[in-house]
């Protein structure tokens, strides 16, 4: 029973270690790779513990290999946006100015009941209050509400309510984000030109956000980046 015991609590840290190491997220944040590593740490770590026999060197071994893995994954996720939408995928617009995008919802195997399930959650109850709604890689929904059906707040107070469409990241990390720019049939050259006009190269560039009236924002990076 001792002996068990210590196996047990020996585990235990090793897992919390390891999970530490790989970052905080909460459960409903995770991605597909995050969740996986998950299962399997937990699934490798409850062996030794349920089998006296395992030594715990192979579980506490495995264990560390897989947040070797997912350490490793990450940092390449983070370099190369390729690697990141191979392992993660990218979000998918399923309502685009009050219109659902039926093909969009058949392509990610979403129902019209799971994403009406989904706006219920945001405390939306009418899809025609809905602008547009995009699946984020972890499966939740973001919503953005029609002009009319936004909060007021302080600064709109006594104002006429102006529209300027979705603000699309169109740089992302240096690299242009050519999936949201034909999303939101924008041409790349006006793109281009903003970042010419600021001055600014392109692997400078954090993030940049491009609005449909042609309201952009930029983050530059940092120096330590």
């Amino acid at each position: 029973m001792i002996v068990m015991l210590i196996r047990t609590a020996i585990l235990y840290l090793a897992v919390i270690i390891g999970l530490r190491i790989m970052g905080k997220r909460q459960i409903g944040d995770l991605q597909p790779n995050e969740l996986v590593i998950t299962i399997l740490v937990s699934e490798i770590a409850s062996l030794p513990i349920q089998d006296s026999t395992q030594p715990m060197i192979n579980g506490l071994t495995a264990v560390a290999l897989l947040v070797a893995l997912e350490v490793i994954l990450s940092v390449l996720a983070m370099k190369s946006g390729s690697v990141r939408r191979l392992v993660n995928g990218g979000p998918v617009i399923v309502i685009r100015q009050g219109v659902i995008d039926q093909k969009a919802m058949e392509n990610l195997r979403i129902t019209m009941d799971d994403l009406l399930a989904s706006l219920r959650q945001n405390q939306i109850f009418d899809v025609t209050e809905v602008e547009y709604a995009i699946v984020e890689t972890n499966g939740s929904v973001s919503v953005m509400l029609t002009p009319e059906n936004r909060p007021m707040t302080n600064s709109a107070a006594g104002k006429s309510i102006k529209d300027n469409g979705l603000p699309a990241p169109v740089v992302c990390d240096g690299k242009i984000q050519r999936r949201f720019i034909e999303a939101m049939k924008i041409e790349p050259e006006r793109v281009q030109g903003i970042i010419a006009s600021r001055k600014l190269k392109k692997s400078k560039i954090f993030l940049m956000t491009l609005d449909s009236k042609g309201n952009s924002r930029i983050i530059e990076k940092e120096q330590n980046k």
